[in-house]
């Protein structure tokens, strides 16, 4: 998270330096033939915003996109997991009447060599399998998170 907010941090301050500089113009809402206006200017600052929003998406790495990686001899990490649960009945006898999916969080290890996902309801899945081939009815880790740092007190 903190990268994200320096990076921020670091394009608004070029922009600050364009605002300060003797290039600043104001357009006053006109069609600006500057592109470095003070409003041009806090206008660039806010898509960058936006772009790093969407980018970080709340911390969540889709599991497609990477997986974890490991930092210690051992291989293993431990992460906070998005997890879809799916239930469809086998049977008319079955608990449910629909089939369900439900989203939930919770803390997971996961093996870097193994490629295993171990999960807090002693579950294990294989982190290779798609979710369009894994078995109708379980639970599948879309998502993933680094666990926060310590809190470090004031």
């Amino acid at each position: 998270m903190r990268e994200v907010f320096e990076k921020i941090v670091e394009k608004l301050e070029a922009c600050k330096d364009i605002m300060l500089s003797d290039k600043d113009h104001d357009c006053f809402g006109e069609e600006c033939k500057y592109q470095d206006c003070t409003a041009c200017t806090f206008a660039k600052a806010i898509e960058i915003v936006k772009q790093e929003a969407a980018e970080y998406n709340d911390g969540w790495i889709p599991c497609s996109e990477r997986l974890p990686e490991c930092e210690n001899k051992y291989g293993w990490v431990s992460c906070i997991v998005s997890v879809i649960r799916s239930h469809y009945p086998t049977s008319t006898y079955d608990i449910c009447d629909s089939p369900y999916d439900e989203n939930i969080v919770m803390h997971a290890n996961y093996h870097v060599s193994q490629k295993i996902w171990h999960l807090e309801c002693d579950e294990q899945l294989n982190a290779l399998i798609n979710i369009d081939n894994s078995t109708l009815n379980g639970d599948y880790v879309i998502a993933w998170q680094p666990l926060p740092d310590c809190w470090k007190g004031e």
